[in-house]
């Protein structure tokens, strides 16, 4: 396993790069017309060309550098500067796609094809997140319209063709094949961009070239291996997977790696369109920043041990990427690795180093996660009914569309009148998170207490359902593991600084109660207990988790908030505190309403009333002690009984009141 150390220097080495990379992409920035310049020789010429391709793909690019500086809190006239970039190419160029369906998709060397549409498609289907950032003077509905019948052609000819290609002429290359598909994922806002009636012969046709490329590996003919072209088949393979999918991904993986030089590099691809000279060869960022997104795909999976075999070959390209970086008078960036022209640097090279980086960032922080999830076991909270994410490493360029579902949180056990904690979870933690662009926590640290079996932690379980993040839970022995008491501080450090790495992650101190009490001012003057220790080295830990801003954690305690220490309920520390007792009369008939049946629930609702009334009126009660479980009983021996009566339902209700502790055997 790799040690989180080393992947820690890993990923600390990563955001110079980028920022040298965005920087040097911003160059490229043509601000009269709102494109970029394809090379430094066209910059410096000041050609007219619109260079479409050149031009999404850097938008694309940026607007991931965009995401990479807002997660790492960067300065902020840092954002201010690719906003505006951001702003005049979606005002300026991808705009005219409403009056004008042909200008802004064609290319000088290859006029209107497949590969171009779908870099376009990418940046038409990205404002609508932007746009929750960046102030955009577009009409993003008539652009979404403006897309449609280019989308549909694009869609016909990749299904008609079996695969992706520039020119009619040109033979099928899964490297256009993939852009396509995943430009048609994007656009429909789906998981399954292609019909699932005619994707039998595409997945065939994908799987035959993977079988056909490694049984040329495997027999030695290097003449008629593509390494290349394979990384972009398996990224298909996945898409579209079949039974042996992870077994074919891994050999081929293993061939492509084998493949790759000394420098990161890998030998060169047939060539991508023979019609033209404007799509030279393949550069060896492509293929790297497909073997990223892969590695993405394949922790998602939580495949975490194919991941950890993934990170040399990478490391090796981020090699390339540093020793290929050129700087002389004006021309900043890079180039296709495999071109031989002195002083030439491209846009959209520079522009997938850029993604290349940062979704290498994204690929070993989900990795170091994995790994600390795995460690401190930690709960998945995607449903298994959830539709499959067509990309994954596009899931943070647009988040507005994946993950949350706040309606779920509709399902809790609420026990207040008119679901009002459900409402405020919601206005308070949820849609924040939901609305915010980075999904970032702000306000989102709580303190839940009040007597056992209230579902305390039922609530917070679902609380990470509805964001889809994976929740953790943590419990004395978690701390105590390590030589009791005495080794407490040792391993509060060791699970704070893992909470410290995590992102989008709930966690949940659970009945650690003891390590927060309130310590007297004596122990604190003379001798201070283990306890009054174990609670001062929590709270700055528990400050930092605060200010980080990037999990929710929540300490559920059975004990009253007075008893605990006035350092951690002091505001700043924790966002909310919430008292949860047992459900009000309104939550019980509400719940009773959702289990059963309606001529049932009348008379348990009729049976719940009388009991409550008969309790105030004898003054023992002024809240309830119904509990969500004691209804839940209630509700299946009413469903098992043979016939349904007001009286036979009180009786049962009466034995489960009077009861105490478990049911007896006998």
């Amino acid at each position: 396993m790799i040690d989180l150390n080393i992947l820690d220097s890993q990923i600390d080495s990563l955001p110079q790069w980028i920022t040298l990379a965005g920087k040097a992409l911003m160059r490229f920035y043509n601000e009269d017309k709102g494109v970029f310049w394809r090379d430094s020789f066209g910059m410096k010429e000041r050609d007219k060309d619109l260079h479409p391709t050149s031009t999404n793909r850097s938008y694309f690019a940026l607007s991931e550098y965009l995401r990479f500086l807002y997660e790492e809190d960067s300065a902020q006239d840092s954002k201010e500067k690719v906003s505006n970039i951001l702003r005049g190419v979606s005002e300026k160029y991808i705009a005219m796609i409403i009056r004008d369906s042909e200008t802004p998709r064609m290319s000088t060397d290859n006029k209107l094809n497949m590969f171009t549409d779908s870099h376009l498609l990418l940046s038409c289907s990205r404002l609508q997140g932007l746009k929750q950032l960046i102030k955009l003077n577009v009409d993003t509905k008539a652009v979404k319209k403006a897309i449609g019948p280019i989308a549909a052609t694009n869609k016909e000819k990749l299904l008609q063709c079996r695969g992706g290609k520039v020119n009619e002429k040109d033979e099928i290359h899964d490297f256009v094949t993939l852009q396509v598909v995943r430009a048609l994922d994007v656009y429909s806002g789906t998981c399954s961009g292609i019909p699932t009636v005619t994707l039998q012969s595409l997945q065939d046709r994908v799987k035959e070239d993977v079988l056909r490329s490694l049984a040329f590996h495997y027999s030695g003919i290097s003449s008629s291996f593509d390494p290349a072209e394979l990384a972009f088949s398996i990224a298909l393979l996945n898409r579209f997977p079949t039974t042996d999918a992870p077994q074919l991904t891994r050999r081929a993986f293993l061939c492509i790696s084998k493949a790759q030089a000394k420098d990161g590099s890998w030998p060169t691809s047939r060539y991508i369109s023979y019609e033209k000279l404007g799509l030279l060869h393949v550069a060896s960022y492509e293929v790297a920043l497909t073997l990223t997104d892969l590695l993405i795909r394949r922790l998602y999976d939580n495949d975490i041990e194919f991941g950890q075999e993934m990170i040399p070959t990478l490391d090796q390209a981020f090699g390339l990427v540093r020793s290929h970086y050129y700087w002389t008078g004006n021309s900043i960036g890079w180039a296709n690795d495999h071109t031989r022209r002195t002083g030439l640097v491209e846009s959209w090279a520079t522009a997938v180093v850029l993604t290349f980086l940062i979704h290498y960032h994204d690929a070993l922080m989900q990795l170091r996660q994995c790994l600390i999830l795995r460690s401190l076991r930690a709960t998945n909270q995607r449903e298994s009914d959830d539709p499959p994410i067509a990309w994954p490493d596009i899931i943070p360029a647009f988040f507005g569309g994946y993950c949350i579902d706040v309606d779920r949180l509709d399902h809790i056990s609420d026990p207040f009148d008119g679901a009002i904690l459900t409402t405020n979870l919601k206005a308070k933690i949820l849609n924040p998170i939901k609305d915010d662009w980075i999904h970032r926590p702000q306000k989102a640290s709580l303190v839940l207490y009040g007597p056992p079996g209230t579902r305390k932690t039922t609530l917070v379980t679902q609380i990470a359902k509805a964001l889809g993040w994976p929740i953790i839970m943590l419990s004395p022995p978690h701390f105590l593991r390590q030589s009791g008491l005495e080794g407490f501080e040792a391993s509060a450090a060791e699970i704070f600084d893992n909470l410290f790495r995590l992102r989008r992650v709930v966690v949940l101190f659970d009945e650690c109660e003891d390590f927060f009490k309130k310590r007297s001012g004596r122990q604190q003057l003379e001798s201070r207990t283990i306890g009054a220790f174990i609670t001062a080295g929590m709270l700055p830990r528990l400050q930092t988790l605060h200010d980080n801003r990037w999990v929710i954690f929540v300490l559920n305690t059975n004990i009253d908030l007075g008893e605990l220490d006035e350092a951690v309920t002091r505001p700043g520390r924790f966002d909310y505190k919430q008292k949860v007792e047992y459900p009000t009369l309104e939550a019980q008939l509400r719940y009773i309403e959702s289990r059963t049946n309606s001529e049932i629930a009348t008379i348990m609702k009729n049976i719940l009333a009388s009991h409550q009334n008969a309790s105030r009126s004898k003054g023992k009660q002024s809240v309830s002690t119904i509990s969500f479980s004691l209804l839940d009983e209630f509700a299946t021996k009413a469903k098992g009984l043979t016939t349904v009566t007001q009286r036979e339902l009180s009786r049962v209700f009466k034995e489960l009141i009077n009861q105490k502790g478990p049911s007896s055997l006998v």
